[in-house]
């Protein structure tokens, strides 16, 4: 009872931000469009309070919004969003649930399984160290990188540093096949040949997920999710996963460690949100609007929804995630929600 008292407080919180933040903006739609500032309250709702939460304050946000201050329009503007953030907090939400609650990361070793290596190895167990290079009797080095961090450069700089990171990824599959050879002829064919992206990461994510395997540890790199993450063109995702594993073989602070993972989750469940609610935006809208007559184009979807929104969604990107480690860090709202 008290939890759920103190989650209804939560959620009165955010209702009364999302209702206070759009007056930084001045109430002007152009800026609105740009950074969003509604969104921000709903996700943290989801992940903090959870979608049974989230979803109701969400849909009545913007209504309640536009009936009090008249912005923003309650036809079709107001209507479209109330569908497009109640998807934000069901999907984040729900996600995260699903992700945190019950374990999924590791109760689901063929979906996403992130198990991690021991912090400390014994002298005697060195040699089954899968970075372990017998002839120089010392550790490769593995390339780590922080997740998010990458994830938002892979964004700003409009793929260029996407490169870069598979780059480092690549370069790490051949640290731990022992393989000296270069890089250069793989790199060509992943961004420049059609479709042998989806090769790659099949084959790379056996060899990851077979070098783990052999070495007695277990891997998110599996095959057949990084093919079906490259089909709908959610490499960044797989980047992710992979790239999670990487730092595990170097990372030693478990604190840390684990608040990578939660990270992780946070950023799963973030952008999974935030494409789910703008499909259901573009859906709504192309309706709203043809009931009058008008049409929705599909560049005025991509417009809507990613590129004048682009400011917005970095904003989302670095100030969720921060949020949600600061107050972890501070012990005021943990990662687990019990």
């Amino acid at each position: 009872m008290k939890k759920h008292l103190i989650r209804l407080l939560l959620t009165a919180m955010f209702f009364a931000l999302g209702l206070l933040l759009p007056f930084l903006t001045g109430q002007i739609p152009q800026i609105g469009n740009m950074l969003l500032p509604m969104h921000l309250p709903v996700f943290l709702c989801a992940l903090i309070c959870g979608w049974q939460y989230a979803l109701p304050m969400a849909a009545a946000l913007p209504l309640l919004r536009s009936l009090m201050f008249g912005m923003p329009p309650i036809y079709p503007t107001a209507v479209a969003m109330a569908f497009e953030l109640a998807t934000y907090a069901f999907v984040t939400g729900f996600i995260y649930n699903i992700l945190e609650k019950h374990n999924l990361l590791k109760k689901m070793p063929r979906i996403i399984d992130l198990i991690k290596w021991e912090d400390e190895k014994k002298e005697s167990e060195l040699k089954d160290n899968l970075c372990y290079e017998q002839n120089k009797d010392s550790l490769i080095p593995i390339n780590k990188r922080k997740i998010g961090v990458s994830i938002l450069l892979s964004i700003i700089t409009l793929g260029i540093y996407k490169i870069y990171w598979i780059y480092l990824l690549v370069k790490n599959i051949k640290s731990i096949q022992k393989n000296n050879s270069n890089c250069t002829r793989e790199m060509l064919c992943i961004v420049f040949v059609p479709f042998y992206s989806l090769y790659w990461w099949y084959t790379k994510g056996k060899i990851v997920k077979d070098k783990f395997v052999d070495h007695k540890y277990s891997a998110a790199g599996n095959e057949i999710v990084y093919l079906i993450l490259g089909i709908f063109c959610l490499s960044i995702v797989s980047m992710s996963i992979m790239q999670n594993d990487f730092n595990s073989l170097v990372t030693e602070n478990t604190q840390t460690t684990q608040r990578n993972d939660d990270l992780l989750k946070v950023y799963i469940s973030l952008i999974s949100g935030m494409l789910a609610g703008r499909i259901v935006w573009g859906i709504a809208q192309l309706i709203l609007l043809g009931i009058k007559g008008n049409t929705f184009t599909f560049s005025a979807f991509i417009s809507g929804a990613f590129l004048t929104a682009f400011p917005g969604i970095i904003l989302q990107l670095l100030l969720i995630p921060g949020i949600m480690l600061a107050l972890d860090k501070m012990k005021l709202v943990k990662f687990k929600r019990e």
